[in-house]
């Protein structure tokens, strides 16, 4: 793992919370100082709420000036306002506007107008008003903060529509943000009492701007320039942040250092990072979690956020064989769902120039996707509400416990590229474990053998790592197992995957295991699911053009019987019969005796065995003769 990467995770929902730290409350004003969260960055922000300025206007006034006097040392530069007018009269027909004429780091300067006749208004009018440093509230995915200017001509009367973006932030992850805005009139100057008022309504919020509906009802003689100030965030809490809600338990030791994260009894996640000069297979750090029964209507996932500029751009496995590109669409209707993947076991991101690459590898297939740049969100667990329309017909209910186990790495793109496959082994053909009845562990070394491997010496450490011995098991034609065994091998890495284990393999078939347990002296290659001999497969052939134009005509060469000498390109999956007598051309198989030997694993004595008397090595081959491996024996033949 590199170190100085940030990659923090959390459970559930992620959005908006706010917190009261402080509370003052004056006859004309109340202050709330408040740490907004976003996505789990804070921002410090004054807000100024509720009655901020009161006033009566007489009956023989149609507009009346107003300040708004800020905290003293609030602001150290001119903050940005919003504000709203409001009668205290439920009843009350009459419509204002307001206006701002100048802000600075002390007060704002308010002129408030009746808009809907030119009668005078006599009722109690509220003003409220939101103040913020836009330069310490940083810009982030779910809140934006910022300041654009329109002009309306000179004596215009008519609705006038101007359209703002939010420049500064990235979009929001779903349409119709909730913007806060206000407007000050920046020329003609205020001050020598030319001041317009205008009605506006906002239309067509979405997640890159909104836009403005402007009706002039003040009317001037010159053209009139506003700055716009608003304030966008997400329309509803669509994320639940835990942080503060859970207990952290931190553990360390010689071995193994442990974060373990517990929200309440039955949602809880671990995070497990091995100590110690540990081999390749521990180069991960293991998540483990546990969730349910949920509660109706949730969702859970797991956020990870790095520092890698992956330009929106995810890659999943397909059934752990290639990787797929998955690009954000920022614009589709179903936003969130519609840029969730399949991931089967394994997903990654990487930087612009593919230097570095953030991991996972899950025992289960999960939803991911990418929301933001450099961040990657895999769904855990769901209970839905209602159906989703893709034609079920029915509620996601699901009221099962489950324990995803995720191993999360970071590193180069080669050596992510190489781990990826490897812990792709080791969650899926973990070695079985066995438990034993003795009082200790010496009474049990002494009854029985503890380690035996079949692999042949000419592989002290197994099949290269690049090859995977995917099946080995006795061939079944309906009647009986006695039919000869089948062997898979596959390759797992795509081509230029990885520049050093993205490369043709030659393996002899016959020197993989040891000859006392299998003697392999001839193969012959079959169909994937060695129902047919290749040779007699009949394929189309295909005439394709590759990326720089070379024709290439696709049909693989079939192949009778031959030795045990293969060749195992990327991408590839070879099924063969070993040490079976084909007829070819029509199919039959006629049957040549297998000698398979059992050796004892403390005296080491061989003798010939029935085939079927050892049905359960096909199994312990299947799991463990992957990856160098040792096959493990616990009882004394």
């Amino acid at each position: 793992m590199l170190a100085g990467t940030k990659v923090r995770p959390w459970i559930s929902w992620y959005l908006i919370q706010a917190n009261k730290t402080s509370f003052t409350l004056t006859p004309d004003k109340a202050l709330y100082v408040s740490h907004l969260c976003f996505g789990n960055v804070f921002y410090d922000i004054y807000m100024i709420v509720c009655v901020c300025c009161f006033f009566l206007i007489q009956a023989t006034s149609q507009t009346k000036q107003t300040t708004i006097a800020f905290p003293k040392g609030t602001y150290s530069q001119s903050p940005a306002v919003v504000v709203s007018v409001r009668s205290s009269n439920c009843n009350s027909s009459s419509s204002y506007a307001a206006t701002i004429v100048s802000i600075n780091t002390t007060a704002a300067v308010v002129y408030i107008s009746r808009i809907d006749s030119n009668e005078n208004w006599n009722e109690n009018v509220f003003l409220d008003w939101f103040a913020w440093n836009p330069s310490t509230s940083n810009t982030n995915d779910l809140f934006a903060t910022e300041k654009a200017q329109f002009t309306i001509p000179a004596r215009e009367t008519n609705i006038i529509n101007v359209n703002f973006s939010f420049v500064n932030a990235s979009e929001f992850i779903v349409n119709e943000p909730v913007v806060l805005y206000s407007l000050r009139q920046v020329s003609p100057n205020p001050s020598a009492g030319a001041i317009s008022f205008v009605a506006t309504t906002a239309v067509y919020n979405s997640k890159k701007g909104f836009g403005l509906n402007v009706l002039p009802k003040v009317v001037l003689n010159a053209s009139v320039t506003f700055e716009v100030m608003f304030l966008a965030f997400e329309r509803k809490v669509l994320y639940k942040p835990i942080d503060l809600l859970t207990d952290v338990v931190f553990i360390e030791g010689p071995l193994v250092s442990e974060v373990q994260q517990v929200w309440q009894a039955n949602y809880s996640q671990t995070y497990r990072v091995f100590n110690g000069n540990y081999t390749e297979d521990l180069k991960y750090v293991d998540v483990e979690v546990h969730l349910g029964p949920i509660d109706q209507g949730a969702e859970f996932a797991t956020r990870w956020s790095t520092s890698l500029d992956s330009n929106g751009i995810l890659y999943t496995c397909q059934n752990a064989l290639e990787y797929v590109e998955r690009i954000y669409e920022p614009n589709l209707d179903e936003r969130l769902g519609g840029n969730y993947f399949p991931a089967a076991s394994q997903a990654y991101l990487s930087d612009s120039a593919d230097e570095y690459r953030f991991a996972t590898i899950v025992n289960q297939a999960h939803g991911v996707a990418t929301f933001r740049n450099g961040e990657m969100e895999l769904m855990l667990h769901r209970r839905c509400l209602s159906d989703d329309g893709r034609g079920v017909g029915q509620v996601l209910n699901e009221t099962t416990h489950i324990e995803p186990r995720i191993f999360v790495t970071y590193d180069t793109s080669n050596e992510v590229s190489y781990l990826s496959r490897r812990l792709h082994q080791i969650q899926h053909y973990g070695a079985t474990k066995f438990y034993g009845l003795d009082n200790s562990i010496s009474n049990w070394t002494n009854k029985y053998g503890v380690s035996w491997t079949a692999i042949n010496s000419s592989y002290p450490h197994g099949l290269p790592n690049n090859i995977h011995l995917q099946e080995l098991r006795y061939a079944y034609n309906g009647l009986d197992y006695n039919q000869g065994l089948i062997l898979q091998l596959q390759h797992m890495f795509e081509v230029g995957e990885n520049p050093e284990w993205s490369v043709d393999e030659t393996i002899d078939l016959s020197m993989i295991f040891n000859p006392a347990v299998i003697s392999i002296e001839q193969a012959t290659e079959m169909t994937l699911t060695a129902s047919l001999p290749l040779a007699n497969l009949h394929k189309l052939q295909w005439t394709i053009a590759d990326e720089d134009g070379n024709v290439r005509v696709i049909n693989r060469k079939k192949t009778l019987s031959q030795g045990t000498v293969i060749t195992i390109s990327p991408r590839q999956i070879r099924t063969f019969v070993v040490n079976e007598d084909l007829k070819i051309e029509n199919g039959d198989i006629s049957m040549t005796k297998i000698e398979i030997f059992s050796t004892d694993a403390i005296n080491h004595n061989k003798r010939s065995t029935k085939m079927n008397s050892y049905k359960h090595l096909n199994r312990i081959f299947f799991l463990n003769l992957s990856w160098g491996s040792k096959m493990y024996l616990f009882n004394k033949a």
